[in-house]
This record gives structure tokens, C-alpha cells and sequence, in this order.
């Protein structure tokens, strides 16, 4: 029995292939074709690229240097005329004005050389510090303000939890309400409080108000000048 071939084009390999008489050919899809399916992909990704543009109005600079970012409604960037140091700023009246600083959210204001603000109403004051929440702020050089109205006005200070304020140099402070106003002062818990020098309050509603006190559990009280208090409400 005489066996009969027949040459079809294989879209998988791109080149014509031998095969018995019953196989089915697709067909090579023409020039034109292919340029159709090319221009309908490309007109559905600029349409895209139009409609992302048009929702996000451009900024401007602050100055004339290059390489500044600003995005939003009235936002502004601080561009330096040698180029180095441009800042970023993102979102309806973000203010970018420090060296290399980043404002991100609505009426952000990141002020301090490197510093970074991130929500609604956050402000980086110090140098290189980070505010981070809505209504947060970083005022001391080099800290960290994490949280709602979260408050990091220490130089080195840590904050984390809203309305907690860590005021003194290297200070500490986490938990919402906490507050860690002396110097190298730790408060951890809710609305502990450590108030003087190397005072720490552990717990929540802790309270070592006395230099070098150290107030242990909660709702403790140590009131005296190096005094220890043990234990919840003692």
C-alpha cells in the first residue's frame, strides 16, 4: 500500500514539516496578521500608561537642579543646583526640602538632610531620622518616631505607639501614651513613664520618675532617687 506525504507548516518549531496526508495544517499566520496583533498590544498598553499619567499630577521643583522627584497635587522637591542631594516627594502637598530627603503621603514634610517621612501629616525634622504614622514626627537627629502622633524629639531616641514621645538623648520608648523624657531613659508598656536620667519603667502605667529609678511591673512607682519598686502596684 502506497503511503502519501504531504509538507505542512508546524507554528511550534517556525518551519515546514513532512507528515502523513491526514494530518491538519494551521496555516503560517501572515505578515500582516502578525503587525495587527502587535499594534492592538501596543495601543492597550499605552492606553494604560495614559490613564496611570493623567491620575497622578507632576510637582515641582524648589530650586534648579536635576534629579529631584516630586508626584502629586502641589507637592514640591528641593532640586540642588549641582544635582547631588535631590529629595523626593510623593502625594498631595508632600514637601520634600532636606538633602536626600523623602517625604511619602499626603502633606508629608520631610525638613532634615536624609531624614523620611511616611503618612498623613508626617514630619522628619532631624537629620537622617524617620517618621513613620500619621501626625508622627522625628525631631532629634538620627531617630525613629513609629506610630500615630508618635514623637521622637531625643537626639538617638526611639519611639513606637501612638502618642508616645521619647524626648531625652537615647532614649526610649514603647507602647502607646508611653513617654521616655530623661536622658538614656527606658519605658516600655503602655503609658509608662520613665521621667530623669537613666530611669526605666517597665510595664503598663509604670513610673520611675527619680534619676537612676527603676519602677518593675505594672502600675509600679518608684519615686526616690535610686530607688527600685518590684511588682504591680507597689
Amino acid at each position: 500500500m502506497n503511503k502519501i506525504f504531504k509538507v505542512i507548516w508546524n507554528p511550534a518549531t517556525g518551519n515546514y514539516t513532512v507528515t502523513s496526508e491526514t494530518a491538519k495544517s494551521r496555516g503560517k499566520k501572515s505578515g500582516r496578521s502578525k503587525l495587527l496583533i502587535s499594534a492592538v498590544v501596543a495601543g492597550g498598553l499605552l492606553s494604560s500608561f495614559e490613564a496611570l499619567a493623567t491620575g497622578n499630577e507632576p510637582g515641582t521643583p524648589v530650586g534648579t537642579g536635576s534629579g529631584w522627584v516630586a508626584i502629586g497635587q502641589e507637592s514640591q522637591a528641593n532640586a540642588f543646583t549641582d544635582g547631588n542631594g535631590a529629595s523626593t516627594a510623593v502625594g498631595y502637598k508632600a514637601f520634600a526640602e532636606g538633602t536626600w530627603s523623602s517625604a511619602i503621603g499626603a502633606m508629608t514634610h520631610a525638613i532634615g538632610p536624609a531624614s523620611m517621612a511616611f503618612g498623613v501629616n508626617a514630619v522628619s525634622t532631624g537629620q537622617r531620622s524617620i517618621a513613620m504614622g500619621a501626625s508622627s514626627s522625628s525631631v532629634g537627629q538620627y531617630s525613629m518616631a513609629l506610630g500615630r502622633y508618635a514623637n521622637s524629639g531625643g537626639d538617638y531616641s526611639i519611639v513606637q505607639g501612638d502618642k508616645s514621645n521619647a524626648a531625652g538623648l537615647n532614649a526610649i520608648a514603647v507602647g502607646r501614651s508611653s513617654s521616655a523624657a530623661g536622658e538614656k531613659a527606658t519605658a516600655l508598656g503602655n503609658a509608662a513613664k520613665a521621667t530623669e536620667i537613666m530611669s526605666i519603667a517597665l510595664g503598663d502605667s509604670a513610673n520611675a520618675s527619680k534619676a537612676y529609678s527603676m519602677a518593675l511591673g505594672a502600675s509600679s512607682v518608684a519615686s526616690e532617687e535610686n530607688a527600685i519598686a518590684l511588682g504591680r502596684s507597689s
